[in-house]
């Protein structure tokens, strides 16, 4: 994942992505068959690793919950999944701002089974006032890269206030930002 988050798709090489893991290139192209299909790969391992959270998420469109505790336990759910997984996040935003013929892969495998997830919850939410009515696709991904940049942010947040913000106190203040909390 690294070498393709930090580089992009055209910039890296198989022979560096195979040195950095410590193989031969010529394995690499053995599994893979290529720059794209170990590309590819790379998003189908994301799409693997995001199903528990996926499916958390789709359980928040049922009404047994508040709203307003259903819409703030997504958002935690994104913070700490964002949290542990940073260098995917790099991967989709790089992949996301290349627009070529891999969109449509990162499309079906990763931003749709995402957004089907939680564009219910927020219409739902933008619906009864809980949330500003504006286009859902909009906020979620507007809230997704803000949700990365904060995480990204907490050494620069630290330097401000003088001390590292927890993970805790990041969906604090998020649920504040989106006046939930």
């Amino acid at each position: 994942i690294s070498s393709f988050a930090r580089l992009g798709f055209e910039s890296v090489s198989l022979r560096s992505i195979a040195n950095a893991a410590g193989f031969n290139v010529s394995m690499v192209s053995h599994y893979f068959g290529s720059k794209l299909g170990l590309w590819q790969a790379v998003v189908d391992t994301i799409a693997l690793d995001q199903q528990d959270m996926l499916h958390e998420l789709k359980e928040l469109n049922r009404f047994d919950q508040p709203l307003a505790l259903r819409t703030t336990t997504a958002i935690d759910l994104m913070l700490d999944h964002l949290a542990a997984n940073p260098e995917a996040f790099m991967f989709v935003a790089r992949g996301i701002s290349e627009p070529n013929e891999r969109l449509d892969y990162l499309i079906d495998r990763l931003l749709r089974p995402y957004n089907e997830a939680c564009l219910p919850l927020w219409r739902e939410a933008m619906a009864a006032g809980l949330l500003r009515p504006i286009d859902p696709m909009t906020f979620h991904i507007g809230l997704i890269g803000g949700l990365a940049m904060l995480i990204a942010s907490r050494p620069v947040l630290a330097q401000f206030e003088g001390k590292e913000m927890s993970l805790e106190q990041l969906k604090l203040e998020m649920h504040k930002i989106l006046n939930l909390g």
